[in-house]
């Protein structure tokens, strides 16, 4: 097996496998208890994101929607990366995702959470960018 060589400075404290890349690694959390859709990450000008991983996570009783999408620098609507239902009753949710290959997101696309109901709500991505 080849010697992977990074250009991050960082390498030793990747968080999960190390990927073998050029990149810098993207680790964002947002937490809000905002109904309307709330950016929480942009990919930054001239890079492409390669995401690895979503999640969204909540823990309280309550009724409603939870979404991650992602939307152009337009912004238009571009992708809908999870979606989770809550009834009343159910204590928690949490839902995760990893993509491998990645999904590449282009420059300028941006991350938004949405929930239909007032609850705090966790979402994180991870991947990198390069």
């Amino acid at each position: 097996m080849a010697l992977m060589k990074f250009r991050e400075p960082n390498q030793v404290q990747w968080q999960g496998v190390r990927p073998g890349h050029n990149g810098t690694q993207v680790l964002e959390s947002f937490s809000t208890a905002l109904v309307v859709p709330t950016p929480f990450y942009t990919v930054p000008a001239g890079k492409t994101l390669f995401l690895t991983y979503t999640g969204l996570f909540h823990s309280i009783n309550i009724t409603g929607r939870l979404v991650l999408d992602i939307y152009t620098d337009a912004p238009a609507y571009w992708r809908r990366l999870l979606i989770g239902l809550s009834l009343l009753g159910q204590i928690s949710l949490a839902i995760g995702v990893s993509y491998w290959p990645p999904v590449e997101v282009p420059a300028g696309y941006i991350f938004y959470v949405e929930q239909s109901a007032i609850a705090g709500v966790l979402a994180v991505i991870h991947g990198w960018v390069e």
